[in-house]
């Protein structure tokens, strides 16, 4: 159950990074000309983790590669981190200690 919970979050982070993320957008406006269809998947978080979704599937159900988990790890350590940030943020926000 904790590899497939680390999946959703690993899926949802690696989405993010390939839809909305500085790094992808030249790859991103690359196949804005040259094809449309790919394009629009890299646009479209929801299109885009089906498809990561997919491979995420694979690999849990066929593959237990080290270095692969390793990686995946970051990923959801990176994206819980992030979350973290986030709530810190908003609970000194409401505290009135937020940036000056």
């Amino acid at each position: 159950m904790l590899r497939i919970i680390i999946a959703i979050i690993a899926v949802e982070a690696i989405t993010n990074i390939i839809t909305k993320s500085d790094l992808f957008k030249p790859v991103r406006a690359y196949f804005y000309n040259k094809n449309r269809w790919i394009h629009d998947l890299l646009d479209c978080g929801y299109c885009t983790s089906v498809w990561i979704g997919i491979f995420a599937a694979i690999y849990l159900t066929f593959f237990r590669v080290t270095a692969v988990e390793i990686f995946v790890l970051g990923i959801v350590l990176h994206r819980l981190s992030n979350v973290f940030h986030f709530m810190v943020d908003w609970l000194d926000n409401r505290r009135g200690q937020g940036k000056n």
